[in-house]
């Protein structure tokens, strides 16, 4: 109920502007997300490793697609960007174990996607045709969805399942850095870091104790263009 409150909340934004005399400029955007969860490993790599015999796991970057629309105001050189993105977060680990039936292959993939709405407080350092933009602002995330996917290799065999995941706290708080640039034909290119400010984990959810705290963290690379 929440999130199609902010939803509906975020809708009505720009009317509020136009009765208060601001034309603000809309736009959407298409990215990449390269995401992990700061924290993870430990806890995850320590309730297999007692029991598998020679596991090794690596964290890597969940690279999922990202959809944004936002309102951007020009005031000169400082600016304000308001956001609603669809933004998939989590993270991917690989791990093996070398058991005597030969080595067995797991590829785990959190997925964590939330309703992401950051407001950026925007400083143009360039006002030639191509105007660049650094900025910084913080963010709110609702949990739109959370799935566990395993793939299991042996040999030459494999199987996969997915299943609902629900053990993360429905909001998320966030922090923004980023640079863009804004091209003569509002054309933009944004690149950005989210840092997650708040352990995502409901504890009460849990079944089993988790050491660490798991926040998000998020390099996005985006295409954007304004209208």
């Amino acid at each position: 109920m929440k999130k199609y409150f902010v939803i509906a909340l975020l809708a009505v934004v720009p009317f509020i502007l136009s009765a208060i005399n601001i034309d603000p400029k809309m736009g959407f955007k298409i990215g990449m997300n390269f995401s992990t969860l700061n924290g993870f490993g430990t806890s995850y790599s320590n309730s297999f490793d007692e029991d598998m015999e020679g596991f090794t796991s690596n964290n890597i970057y969940r690279k999922p697609m990202t959809l944004g629309f936002f309102i951007f105001q020009d005031f000169s050189y400082v600016s304000l960007q308001l956001e609603a993105n669809l933004s998939r977060k989590g993270i991917a680990i690989k791990s093996k174990s070398n058991p005597r039936g030969g080595i067995v292959t797991y590829t785990s993939i959190f997925k964590v996607n939330y309703f992401e709405f950051p407001l950026l407080v925007k400083y143009c350092f360039s006002t030639k045709k191509m105007k660049s933009y650094v900025y910084a602002g913080p963010s709110i995330s609702i949990l739109n969805a959370s799935t566990y996917y395993i793939k299991i290799k042996v040999q030459d065999a494999s199987d996969s399942d997915e299943t609902d995941y629900n053990i993360y706290k429905n909001v998320d708080y966030g922090l923004n850095f980023g640079f863009d640039f804004h091209s003569p034909n509002n054309v933009i290119l944004d690149f950005r870091y989210t840092m997650g400010l708040t352990n995502i984990i409901d504890e009460t959810k849990l079944e089993y104790d988790v050491r660490d705290e798991w926040k998000n963290s998020v390099f996005n690379f985006s295409l954007g263009f304004m209208f």
